[in-house]
């Protein structure tokens, strides 16, 4: 960035991206100047992420640049004299840091340097490994190298840095294969590993809903707000049953009104402690409740978030289903997720619902995407391994409610993205620690494509 505020100028230069590295660049406009250090706590938050780039115009605005790549340990330093850098200097080297990037604004006394220091001058490069086994196809070798050889295709194109792959027969693994393309300051993948499992985290819900009616302590024709107490502005949403929400035709279409599910912060501003505290999912079914619905409950089908949402506020305990399956509640808060083996990538960051008065960025899978996790594990804020969610739907519907039925659910978040299918005799999962790949066809080409031929391929044993 160059010029005088009133006259900005910015340079830009652009390569190929290859191995589809993330990077951001935040900067300032006319009319509006970035704080540096709220912006440079919150892209550090994001594990493993480091400034790359702290480029320093004439009158001292920072425009940092920050990637998801590893140099080792690294510092930085702003707002250094000429002195006080070469100082600096010295005392970073005696750690073992050096500096990779040094820029200056202003001259006389005005003159400032900003530095970044790390251990390593180029990024790490990234290794390839494989955890786990194939145990139930005719010819486990040859399986064994083709889905490995389709994973690794897969990752090193679009960066994906940790991956899982299950299949199941009648709810036992046959296959439980995990993927680590990163550096080596990350976890090794495990097939126990456990991922977020975005929408996907529905099936749980579903299931839980299916053995609440088996066993009389539901019905698929209750009226649900009727059943919580509540009297909803549009006498329309008496009619919603537990089947509408089930079958997302409830009369909620986020395409019309949002995604209550990631307006926690709006809607915390909204109640008389204006933020104080954040929203509940009882503050967000009180809310919506207020609303008028957006179409007649059974009318059409409307994918929603809301709707399980509600539901899991009549289903508040799902463990009689998960039969010591290892499946959690995701936190939302980074702090809760320093030491985890996975992580959820994203390179977004956005306003912390968490806080809703504090103007704190966070990053997009703890808060940023503008979701309490805690307030929505029924719709998509649980986490579990490819390998467990393979058996699970070995005995559950994938989609809807019931037993096993030829199906696939999907899962998308930020920092997440999930795919299951039931289909023939097998139950198979994917699970990824990013949707941050080149274009959502890299991903359709590797679940429908070359994951399906290789199942169709590949013979079970037996």
């Amino acid at each position: 960035m160059f010029g005088t505020p009133e006259e900005r100028r910015y340079c830009i230069l652009g390569h190929e991206n290859i191995g589809n590295e993330q990077t951001t660049i935040q900067y300032s406009t006319p009319s509006f100047t970035i704080n540096f250090a709220s912006t440079f706590e919150a892209e550090t938050t994001k594990r493993f992420w480091r400034p790359s780039r702290l480029f320093l115009s004439e009158d001292h605005i920072i425009t940092p640049s920050f990637v998801d790549t590893s140099v080792g340990k690294w510092s930085h330093a702003v707002d250094l004299t000429k002195a006080e850098l070469k100082e600096k200097i010295e005392t970073e080297s005696a750690k073992g840091l050096y500096p990779i990037d040094i820029q200056g604004g202003g001259s006389g006394s005005s003159e400032r340097f900003t530095v970044v220091f790390a251990e390593h001058f180029s990024p790490k490069p990234r290794l390839w490994n494989v955890r786990g086994e194939i145990t139930g196809f005719e010819d486990n070798k040859a399986a064994e190298k083709e889905v490995d050889g389709i994973m690794r295709r897969f990752m090193e194109k679009n960066g994906v840095r940790q991956a899982q792959f299950a299949v199941a027969l009648e709810g036992k693994t046959i296959a439980e294969r995990s993927y680590t393309w990163a550096e080596d300051d990350r976890a090794i993948v495990e097939p126990d590993d456990i991922f977020l499992l975005a929408s996907v985290s529905k099936m749980f819900l579903h299931a839980s809903v299916d053995w609440l009616v088996t066993h009389d302590m539901l019905n698929f024709s209750a009226p649900v707000y009727d059943l919580l107490g509540y009297e909803p502005a549009d006498s329309r949403a008496n009619d919603i049953t537990v089947q509408h929400l089930l079958d997302h035709t409830a009369g909620y279409d986020r395409s019309m009104s949002g995604d209550p599910s990631f307006m926690f912060r709006e809607i915390a501003q909204s109640l008389p402690s204006k933020g104080a505290k954040a929203a509940t999912l009882r503050d967000v079914i009180e809310y919506v409740v207020a609303k008028p619905l957006d179409f007649t409950p059974g009318d059409y089908s409307a994918y929603s978030n809301y709707g399980p949402m509600l539901l899991s506020y009549v289903v508040t305990n799902i463990t009689e289903i998960l039969d010591g399956l290892n499946v959690k509640l995701y936190e939302t808060a980074a702090r809760e997720h320093t030491k985890d083996r996975i992580v959820q990538e994203s390179k977004n960051t956005g306003q912390d619902p968490v806080h809703p008065q504090s103007t704190k960025l966070v990053p997009g899978p703890h808060g940023g995407d503008g979701a309490v996790k805690e307030e929505c594990a029924g719709t998509f804020a649980m986490a579990a391994s490819a390998s467990s969610l393979a058996k699970f739907i070995g005995s559950h519907a994938v989609w809807g409610t019931g037993s096993r039925v030829s199906s696939s659910r999907d899962g998308s978040l930020s920092g997440a993205r999930v795919y299951v299918e039931s289909r023939g005799t097998i139950d198979w999962a994917l699970t990824l620690n990013t949707r941050e790949y080149v274009s959502e066809a890299e991903f359709d080409d590797l679940r429908w494509w070359y994951l399906g031929d290789f199942l169709s391929n590949f013979p079970i044993a037996g």
